[in-house]
């Protein structure tokens, strides 16, 4: 319940540390240095001695706004449950109201861990447009792992449409890909009829 409150606790904190510490370190105005700037520069010694004060307290209410939140991020997990949701399903790409291609699964960004709460990691239509690069040693996997699979999604999005269905030109050396491509447009049932 506490943790609800954190900036206002903060703040209270702040305001009850930075009233005490400038009580018991007030601006040093009897200092020599000090004295010839009050004397010189007036305007500047002003400002300096509203800036010690105001130091006092926002410094003070970031690092207890630090703390708390810190307390709030590891403190807050304890006693909860966690639940591992499963990952949601996979849409086909035949039914797929949008075009996107779904790259893998997507867990914690902070941690090298699994995610309570798995996604897809997809890149949107918009995305689609720029390019993609797929770099990878001989033998990694790049075409079995990547290439096929992004075709698949690609050509099998909205096949029975023929205003949104997409279309390809491919390039390739050897004809393995090539013989890959038909079997996908043979599944989703965009064979050459010719």
């Amino acid at each position: 319940m506490l943790h609800e409150h954190r900036f206002l606790i903060s703040a209270a904190l702040s305001a009850g540390l930075g009233a005490t510490g400038l009580w018991v370190w007030p601006f040093p105005a009897d200092n020599a240095v000090l004295r010839l700037i009050q004397v010189a520069h007036p305007t500047l010694w002003t400002a300096m001695a509203y800036a010690y004060a105001t130091l006092w307290f926002t410094t003070v209410w970031l690092g207890c706004n630090v703390v708390t939140s810190l307390m709030y991020i590891f403190l807050g997990r304890i006693g909860r449950p966690t639940v591992n949701r499963p990952l949601p399903a996979y849409s086909s790409p035949a039914t797929r109201g949008d075009l996107f291609v779904a790259l893998g699964e997507q867990h914690s960004a902070n941690a090298p861990m699994r995610s309570t709460d798995p996604q897809w990691l997809t890149i949107p239509e918009r995305g689609l447009y720029t390019g993609m690069a797929i770099v990878g040693a001989v033998g990694t996997g790049k075409t079995s792992a990547c290439i096929y699979p992004y075709a698949e999604q690609l050509l099998g999005f909205a096949a029975g449409d023929e205003a949104r269905k997409l279309s390809a030109l491919i390039l390739k050396v050897n004809g393995d890909f090539c013989r890959h491509v038909q079997e996908i447009l043979q599944r989703h049932g965009r064979a050459p009829t010719s």
